[in-house]
């Protein structure tokens, strides 16, 4: 990314393949503005985050996603697609969580891939701060 133009809040994760592009070349004008990752966010292996965006704090966005010029998603939000549209998230139970999941023999899936992507659960960022 563009250093100048791109923020990107404390303990962030940005896997691998996600890419932050400030710039675009639109009908033949250059054109450029700040994009802003929310303290917590997650950005999905291979997600691609476009100029002029901002994600409030834990915001997630799924693996080959693509959030395009101007979005701005709300916070504990979670966003999947191209273009990227907020998902809905059901709510789980201590029972349900990750860790739980995982200890039991399940996988927790956090978010359906964008089409033509594998991934593997991601993480939670939340999870990994208080170690």
């Amino acid at each position: 990314p563009e250093p100048t133009l791109v923020t990107i809040g404390d303990y962030c994760t940005l896997n691998e393949g996600s890419i932050v592009q400030c710039h675009s070349l639109e009908d033949g004008t250059f054109k450029s503005d700040h994009s802003v990752i929310g303290n917590g966010s997650t950005v999905g292996m291979k997600a691609f985050i476009h100029y002029d965006v901002v994600m409030a704090p834990d915001t997630a966005l799924a693996p080959g996603s693509f959030l395009m010029k101007g979005e701005r998603p709300a916070a504990n939000s979670l966003w999947s697609g191209n273009p990227a549209k907020e998902a809905q998230v059901e709510e789980r139970s201590p029972e349900q969580s990750p860790d739980r999941l995982q200890a039991a023999g399940e996988q927790p899936l956090v978010a359906a891939p964008a089409a033509g992507y594998e991934c593997t659960p991601m993480l939670d960022p939340l999870a990994a701060r208080s170690t």
